[in-house]
């Protein structure tokens, strides 16, 4: 089982791309951030029905999440 309290889900986000924060994070160890790597470590590109039990917590007003719930 997998649970996970306000965790990042989909790095492929603009909310992600556009940050300056999360651009340096990666860069400060020499990471280019192209899509197929942020896919890979994005738990939102993992889900498939091989995937342990999740469950997720997440804020009502969190932007981020909003494209997660199903």
């Amino acid at each position: 089982m997998v649970s996970s309290i306000v965790g990042p889900t989909n790095f492929t986000d603009p909310a992600y791309l556009n940050s300056t924060e999360f651009q340096n994070l990666f860069s400060g160890f020499g990471i280019n951030l192209t899509t197929d790597f942020l896919e890979e470590i994005s738990p939102y590109h993992q889900v498939d029905t091989f995937a342990p039990p999740t469950i997720l917590f997440y804020g009502g007003q969190d932007p981020l999440c909003l494209q997660a719930r199903v």
